[in-house]
């Protein structure tokens, strides 16, 4: 139901599957659900934050309740969830932000970071915004916890 006619129309040879527009699950819900449900094993939401803050924090509870990998990317960001620890390749420079989603976090580690994370700063409920890669890659680890990783592109 929000896809204009012109859109739908240079759909060629695609599988369009059609919902009612009174329905309980939006858009991006059912797309994340029929992926896994056709054996996705990781999934990209491209926009999902535009300009309904309703939609855009929905898309962040579907990425974080997703039992496979998903990001979402816009025009200014790219977003991942993360539930143990990871390795971030971009460039020296690259803004990153780190916002926890739980508080028992153990054992936090990070290297290639402007700003060291630690668990007794993700464990007090506060935030890494604005972090920077200082290398063109980066190791965060922990053990337990969670959290979004926010990567800004350059404005």
């Amino acid at each position: 139901d929000s896809v204009s006619k012109k859109i739908l129309k240079s759909l060629n040879d695609v599988n369009i599957i059609r919902h009612s527009h009174d329905k309980d699950d939006t858009d991006s819900e059912l797309a994340v659900k029929e992926a896994i449900n056709r054996g996705a094993t990781k999934i990209t939401v491209i926009g999902g934050i535009g300009r309904r803050l309703d939609h855009a924090l929905l898309n962040l509870k579907i990425l974080i309740d997703s039992k496979i990998p998903t990001e979402i990317i816009d025009d200014y960001n790219l977003i991942s969830y993360h539930r143990k620890s990871f390795t971030i390749e971009g460039k020296a420079g690259e803004v990153l932000s780190f916002i926890p989603q739980s508080f028992n976090f153990t054992n936090v580690e990070s290297k290639g970071l402007r700003y060291p994370l630690t668990k007794e700063w993700f464990n007090s409920g506060k935030y890494s915004v604005s972090n920077e890669l200082v290398e063109n890659k980066a190791v965060v680890s922990f053990k337990n916890g969670s959290l979004l990783l926010i990567r800004v592109s350059n404005l």
